[in-house]
C-alpha cells in the first residue's frame, strides 16, 4: 500500500457503513484491471423468522468428510454441542469484525427454534446432557435493541457501549434469563431421559442387586434429582 492515509480512510468508510442500519452500497475500482469490488448494504428486512428458517435446514453438524482421516478436531469438539441464539453485535471492539459481516443490529432466534435445535442435539449418541455454549457471536445481547429504532437508523457510532452505554439502548436481560430457565428445564428432562437409558443398559449388564449397591455408594448425592426415575426402573 503506497498511501497509508488512503488505506486508513478506506477502512474508516467501510467501518462507518458497517455501523449504519441503513448503509450505502460501496464500490471500489482497481485502476490497473478495471475490476470493481462491490460491498452491498445489509438487508434491512432480515428478521428473526429468517434466522429461524436457516436453522431449520438439515445441517450435518459434522466437519467436512475430507477431515475424517485426520482424527478428532479439538476446535470442533469444543463447539459440537453449542447453540447460537442470535447474530450481530453492537459492542464495536477495535479488534473485532463481527459488525462488518453480521451487522450492528441484533437478530435473535425464537425460543421455539432454539429449543428445537437442543432437542435435535440430544438425539446425538454422544450427547451427555449439557451444552458447551448458549450464546451468540457477542456477549449476552439476546433480544436487545434500541428503544427508538428510528434513532438507531441514523446513528454511525461504532459502539453502543463505549465510551458510555447509549441512552437509547434497551439492555434488558430478562429475555435471555427467561431463555436460560427454559433451556435448563429442557436439559433436565433430557438428562433424566439419558439416565433412564444408561440405567436400563447397566441392569442388563451387571444385574439389579449389584447395581443398587453401586448406586448407593457412588452416586447417592448425584442421583437425588433423578430419584423418581431410578425408583421406577428398580
Amino acid at each position: 500500500m503506497k498511501d497509508k492515509r488512503k488505506q486508513a480512510e478506506n477502512i474508516a468508510l467501510f467501518e462507518k457503513n458497517s455501523n449504519k442500519f441503513e448503509g450505502e452500497r460501496l464500490i471500489q475500482v482497481y485502476i490497473n484491471s478495471g475490476v470493481k469490488v462491490v460491498v452491498n448494504p445489509f438487508d434491512q428486512t432480515y428478521c428473526s423468522e429468517d434466522l429461524d428458517n436457516i436453522y431449520k435446514l438439515p445441517f450435518e453438524r459434522k466437519p467436512h468428510p475430507k477431515y475424517a482421516k485426520r482424527g478428532a478436531i479439538p476446535a470442533f469438539d469444543m463447539i459440537k454441542y453449542s447453540v447460537n441464539i442470535h447474530r450481530g453485535c453492537f459492542g464495536g471492539c477495535a479488534f473485532c469484525t463481527i459488525a462488518a459481516h453480521q451487522g450492528k443490529r441484533i437478530i435473535s432466534r425464537s425460543e421455539k427454534s432454539i429449543m428445537n435445535e437442543i432437542e435435535q442435539i440430544s438425539q446425538d449418541k454422544d450427547f451427555k446432557g449439557y451444552l458447551s455454549d448458549l450464546g451468540g457471536p457477542s456477549a449476552n445481547m439476546y433480544s436487545m435493541k434500541g428503544k427508538d429504532e428510528n434513532l438507531c437508523k441514523k446513528c454511525t457510532r461504532p459502539s453502543c457501549l463505549y465510551p458510555t452505554l447509549c441512552k437509547n439502548m434497551n439492555n434488558d436481560h430478562h429475555p435471555l434469563l427467561n431463555l436460560y430457565k427454559k433451556v435448563r428445564a429442557l436439559l433436565c428432562l433430557i438428562s433424566k431421559r439419558l439416565l433412564l437409558v444408561v440405567v436400563s443398559d447397566m441392569i442388563c449388564l451387571i444385574g439389579v442387586s449389584i447395581l443398587k449397591s453401586w448406586f448407593a455408594i457412588t452416586f447417592r448425592e448425584g442421583l437425588k434429582l433423578h430419584r423418581s426415575i431410578v425408583a421406577k426402573v428398580f
